[in-house]
């Protein structure tokens, strides 16, 4: 797959993510970042938020998906552990100050 095309792809479903998050109470993308890294100083990708937006999982709102991340992220973890995960979903991103 071309890089360009991934990218594309990446665009597409940020774009119907943010469409389906629109109204209501949904969270968006931002939103999830914004309360992530004042939680915890943690940044998550958006692919990981797209993820777990996907899922018909447990989280009620932003607060919600914000505290599930920080609590993956800041879990002690054996060094042989597999990286953080909420609801089978890798958390990726980036601790930042």
């Amino acid at each position: 797959m071309s890089r360009s095309f991934a990218n594309l792809t990446r665009a597409a479903a940020l774009a119907l993510a943010l469409v389906g998050c629109a109204g209501g109470t949904n969270a968006t993308v931002q939103q999830i970042i914004d309360a992530t890294r004042a939680a915890c100083s943690f940044v998550p990708t958006v692919e990981t938020i797209l993820e777990l937006l996907n899922q018909s999982g447990p989280f009620a709102d932003v607060l919600g998906i914000a505290n599930a991340i920080c609590g993956a992220v800041t879990q002690p973890r054996a060094r042989d552990a597999g990286p953080p995960t909420v609801n089978g979903v890798v958390i990726r991103g980036r601790f930042v100050r």
